[in-house]
């Protein structure tokens, strides 16, 4: 990958976002982890499970390390042995890549009518719910599931037919009720929606949220009685010239909002 983007002078290499450390793995691997000093114990088993992002492609312009093609990786123990895999998320977006050889999409910095845009790379964070492992993405859009141990992707995940909003990237579950709960943002009124999925894995609830305006949201909270959600002074400006992400503060405190988890309340 490295070569490749140097060959092609993107420009890519230069930034901060594809060099050294940041530089983006070109391959897949399914390999043992080579023993080190000591053992791991005979009875831990399991799987860790992270999400990153990584750029399959050279990027198109205005790239950032928001929009890296998602790519999974795993470290399975079983019986004191360690097994090491990685797997990029074979999204929609990174189909339609695949099918011209290229990078399709641009960049959440570029600028304005500068290409297609806003592709959902499933690159932000994992979830296990209802039995599937779920890759989301931070700008919201549909899930998809991925298989254990093997962290193939099997497709979007709709909630058997129930998710008709995006699931944003940072769900909480209820480790009592097994209750998913998620947000969903937006530039269009009301601009925010909260969720709650259930434990055999059926969208239960989706409770819209009036905001003054569009604001990006990033995380929610949770408690035994409430669903706390956030309105920050800081709006998108979606009226803004040049890049597509940007910012505008706005006039007024700082909010936070509970909804309560007693849909009869």
């Amino acid at each position: 990958m490295a070569e490749l983007l140097e060959r092609e002078g993107s420009g890519y290499v230069d930034s901060a976002y594809g060099k050294n450390v940041y530089a983006p793995v070109d391959r897949e691997l399914s390999v043992p982890v080579a023993a080190g000093a000591g053992s791991v114990p005979k009875d831990l088993n399991g799987i860790f499970v992270q999400a990153t992002p990584n750029p399959a492609y050279v990027p198109g312009p205005g790239h950032s390390w928001f929009d890296g093609d998602g790519m999974v990786q795993s470290v399975e123990i079983i019986d004191g042995k360690a097994h090491y895999r990685n797997r990029w998320v074979q999204t929609k977006g990174l189909m339609e890549d695949r099918e011209a050889g290229r990078a399709t999409y641009v960049g959440s910095l570029a600028k304005m009518k500068a290409g297609k845009r806003h592709k959902n790379t499933a690159n932000t964070d994992l979830v296990w719910h209802a039995g599937r492992l779920l890759a989301l993405w931070w700008e919201g859009g549909e899930p998809y599931e991925l298989l254990l141990p093997t962290l193939d992707t099997v497709g979007t995940y709709d909630y058997g037919a129930t998710l008709d909003i995006g699931m944003t990237s940072h769900c909480k579950v209820d480790p009592k009720t097994g209750e998913l709960f998620f947000i969903a943002w937006g530039t269009r009124a009301p601009y925010l929606t909260v969720g709650v999925a259930s434990d055999d894995g059926r969208i239960t609830r989706k409770v819209p949220i009036d905001l003054p305006g569009p604001r990006i949201q990033h995380d929610l909270g949770l408690s035994d009685q409430s669903i706390a959600v956030f309105d920050f002074p800081l709006g998108i400006d979606v009226e803004r010239e040049g890049s597509a992400l940007g910012f505008k503060m706005v006039e007024q405190p700082s909010r936070i909002g509970l909804v309560s988890r007693d849909p009869s309340d």
